[in-house]
């Protein structure tokens, strides 16, 4: 019996010493990439269009999601977010359809 009282009491420390997560949508950080956000259409430099481009905000604003299809029937994502504990703060990664993939940050 103690030791269920015990386990109880650890779990409602832990659970009251969690930190509250964070309101991306409130976040000045989190809105630096916001001019991106739409759909392109991208063109190259003859005025040809090259493809689409979509960026959207997810997980309740807290990243953007690129989604790129060339006029020549390639397409690939992207998720980038701000990560406040890395250097320049930002996470970017991309996977085409080729199943390679490309991780940066900063």
């Amino acid at each position: 019996m103690s030791l269920l009282l015990a386990l109880l009491a650890l779990t409602a420390s832990s659970a009251a010493a969690q930190p509250k997560p964070l309101d991306c949508e409130a976040s000045a950080a989190h809105r630096q990439f916001d001019f991106w956000v739409g759909h392109l259409e991208v063109k190259n430099a003859k005025g040809q269009l090259a493809g689409h481009n979509r960026i959207e905000k997810v997980q309740k604003d807290c990243a953007l999601r690129e989604s790129w299809s060339s006029a020549g029937g390639g397409s690939g994502e992207s998720l980038n977010y701000y990560h406040p504990e890395r250097v320049n703060g930002t996470s970017y990664g991309w996977t085409p359809a080729t199943a390679s993939s490309i991780s940066a940050v900063g």
